[in-house]
């Protein structure tokens, strides 16, 4: 990537930091309180970790990211008949591919539900993290 890329990026973070309250961070396009990162790093982990594992795949990773932008676009009121079916695909999803571990559905879709806002940020980070991994 281009240093002058990098520059501008950071720049327009910087921008989206500050435009709400004071003391946030933006990250993949997001913006969330530093007294939120510690819960985003645990949920970081725990995505990464299944999909290390293979527990969880990157297809369902790349299904959150849909999730998480129908759940923005209704907060923000657009096409909102639409997008407030993101919970149901979301349950609907998780029953279909992801093992019979009841504990393991149930914790997966706390995690997600809890931070459908700030969602963009663990999940990003898990499939960066696996690219590199693959790459190695």
């Amino acid at each position: 990537m281009p240093v002058k890329y990098i520059a501008n990026n950071a720049e327009e973070n910087l921008e989206k930091s500050k435009k709400g309250e004071k003391n946030s961070l933006t990250l993949f396009e997001t913006t969330v309180k530093w007294e939120g990162i510690e819960k985003l790093k645990e949920s970081c982990n725990k995505f990464d970790n299944w999909l290390d594992n293979e527990i969880i795949s990157s297809a369902q990773l790349y299904r959150l990211l849909k999730y998480e932008e129908m759940n923005r676009k209704c907060r923000e009121g657009r096409n909102i008949n639409r997008n407030i079916l993101w919970h149901s695909h979301l349950r609907y999803d998780v029953a279909r591919n992801l093992e019979e571990n009841n504990n393991l559905k149930e914790e997966f879709l706390k995690l997600v539900i809890e931070n459908i806002d700030f969602l963009r940020i663990p999940v990003c980070y898990a499939i960066y993290l696996d690219r590199d991994r693959k790459n190695r």
